[in-house]
């Protein structure tokens, strides 16, 4: 220990230090050891401690002060708490935010998405919970995204990423807007709307666009947040938007052409359509451009939507089917291919919802016997049944022959159903939706597969032909509106099931991911729902927060993607599905919106 008192008189602390160094270094040149005593040495000691007190006080304090200026990580805010709570049972999710947006440090150490179901032993959840566990994972989710993406497109919820495969326009914040809204989450709400007009003034950008994905994520979230909230600053902008994409319709054809630059206008078909246009890119901007048309007055966009419909209608077969792709050129079909999957799926949603969204105007008739002949084409050519008893819906090849692969986006189909006002059309959505449910029940993560393949035999012979698992909304989708239409509390349950493996088996280290496999490995689905069960009882996913105990761990097949339709209908529906929100839980919800494609509420008004 140093002295600090020196015969009897008080010195400082470096003087009596000094005095100490000098006796301890006649005492070792006395005993030959020299070296530790050199001239140069003592300076190198103060140097090292120099350096560790900066690195250890000075650097962390200063960081904090840029910080606080506004410099550097400062570009992403978090307008409310950090992550939400787990769910508690039946206890009600408090939340309590701070009114001022705080700066979090883009650097910050990994979030973990904390996950534990909301059922617990002896105690069944109420809805209510139920809803709030959804609103949950939805923050689980957004608050990573708004910490270290905000303004981007997306968030890689696994590596904290950032993608902007989307033109960079932040359609992570427009498709999830009206959603905040939904959901009562309005200071997230405010936050996202302030980011967006900070940094999309307007869409004029040197990007090419997909005139399809454009108008159903950007147009369709902008019109239903702005609808839901009044705020103009969202309608300006879905205006300037909609002004950019009607450049599509060129040289007076009535079809779009499928990518338009942003900038330019200059308008091409997408490289591998070769001068053709899809089924579903001719079919589902209707309800958007409608809309816009009645918020604006601008009347332009219902007419260029009109003139597509009656165009497509002389396109439809004998046998009520419309052929996948289409020359803009000649208006006329350029495929024998016939699916209601991928590539056609919202075309046919369309014609449904657009006879409801214009019910008693002129050209309403002809879109519901557009869709009249479209089902009957689908029982005839597209639906088959298993040996025992599940019905699926196949497509026509290019040589005519039918195949059996039945897509999760054909998932859909139902949920179109259950909009109709016919008996007959709830009950072959009821079938339908039976097997896609069968599909998430039966899979080991309870997560069902991008595509698989069924034939006529026992339907424990399905085989995957996609494993993965985007976050798809489609079988949530028509589990909401079959409760919507019928009260079946079937849908309730087996949607909160779903729910359960959704929540166990998406949780990543920033947000919610897609999986790569959903058999975790085994490349097979189990031969019945409670065979999945079983299945699942061995699994874990590390970033759920659950007990190893033995499990294998899942997380290896996390695809590092969160798509922005994971706020805009995923988890959407899934609230939905649970809530009791009157302007969206009972059947007047047909009377006052029109769902887009993209799950985008749409006021159902007259231009």
């Amino acid at each position: 220990m140093l002295p600090l008192h020196t015969r009897g008189r008080k010195v400082g602390a470096v003087e009596s230090a000094w005095r100490w160094w000098r006796k301890q270094k006649k005492r070792m040149e006395r005993s030959g050891n020299k070296i530790l005593f050199d001239p140069a040495f003592p300076l190198i000691i103060l140097l090292v401690v120099a350096i560790i007190v900066f690195i250890a006080y000075i650097i962390p304090k200063g960081g904090d002060k840029a910080m606080e200026r506004g410099e550097k990580a400062s570009d992403f805010y978090l307008h409310q708490d950090t992550l939400p709570p787990r769910s508690e049972g039946n206890a009600k999710v408090e939340r309590e935010r701070e009114s001022t947006p705080q700066p979090v440090r883009a650097e910050s150490k990994p979030i973990a998405a904390e996950v534990e179901p909301s059922r617990r032993e002896g105690e069944v959840a109420t809805w209510k919970s139920r809803a709030e566990a959804v609103k949950d994972t939805l923050l689980r989710g957004w608050t990573p995204y708004q910490m270290f993406a905000r303004g981007h497109d997306e968030i890689r919820p696994t590596t904290n990423r950032t993608n902007d495969s989307w033109g960079g326009f932040g359609v992570t914040l427009i498709d999830g807007l009206d959603t905040l809204w939904i959901m009562g989450l309005k200071k997230e709400f405010e936050t996202a709307v302030l980011t967006l007009k900070e940094n999309v003034p307007n869409f004029s950008k040197d990007y090419n666009a997909s005139f399809f994905e454009t108008t159903i994520r950007h147009l369709g979230g902008l019109l239903s947040a702005a609808s839901l909230s009044g705020d103009d600053g969202l309608l300006a902008l879905a205006d300037d938007l909609g002004q950019r994409l009607q450049k599509a319709f060129v040289d007076g054809k009535r079809f779009p052409r499928g990518v338009i630059n942003m900038e330019t206008g200059k308008v091409r078909s997408h490289s591998w359509a070769r001068d053709q246009s899809v089924l579903a890119e001719i079919g589902s901007f209707q309800l958007e451009f409608s809309t816009l048309a009645c918020l604006t007055g601008d009347v332009k966009y219902d007419e260029l939507a009109a003139d597509a419909w009656r165009a497509a209608e002389a396109l439809q077969d004998e046998d009520g089917l419309f052929p996948t792709l289409i020359s803009v050129e000649d208006e006329k079909g350029a495929t024998k291919e016939r699916t209601m999957g991928g590539l056609s799926d919202s075309f046919f949603e369309y014609l449904i919802k657009g006879y409801n969204l214009k019910k008693g105007e002129e050209g309403s008739d002809r879109l519901l016997r557009m869709y009249r002949r479209s089902i009957d084409g689908l029982q005839k050519r597209l639906l088959k049944t298993t040996e025992d008893g599940l019905d699926y819906v196949g497509s026509i090849g290019k040589t005519g022959a039918f195949q059996p692969r039945f897509d999760h986006l054909s998932c859909f189909i139902p949920a179109m159903l259950f909009q109709s006002d016919e008996e007959k059309d709830i009950e072959l959505g009821k079938r339908i939706l039976r097997t896609c449910t069968e599909l998430y029940l039966r899979s080991p993560t309870g997560l069902s597969p991008e595509a698989v393949e069924l034939h006529n035999g026992p339907s424990k012979e399905i085989s995957i032909a996609e494993a993965k698992y985007v976050l798809r909304p489609e079988t949530v989708e028509s589990l909401y509106w079959l409760y919507i239409k019928t009260g079946d509390n079937w849908a309730r349950e087996v949607g909160w099931e779903i729910f359960e493996s959704f929540q166990r088996f998406t949780a990543a280290p920033y947000g919610l991911s897609g999986l790569t496999d959903v058999t975790c490995g085994s490349k097979h689905l189990a031969a019945s729902a409670e065979d999945g069960r079983e299945l699942r009882k061995g699994l874990t996913n590390k970033y759920a927060n659950e007990k190893d105990e033995g499990r294998k761990d899942c997380s290896s097949y996390l695809n590092d993607s969160m798509q922005s339709f994971t706020f805009a209908e995923t988890l959407k529906y899934f609230y939905l599905l649970f809530s009791d929100d009157a302007d969206f839980t009972s059947s007047e919800v047909l009377e006052k919106f029109v769902f887009n494609t993209e799950g985008h509420p749409l006021p159902k008004c007259t231009v």
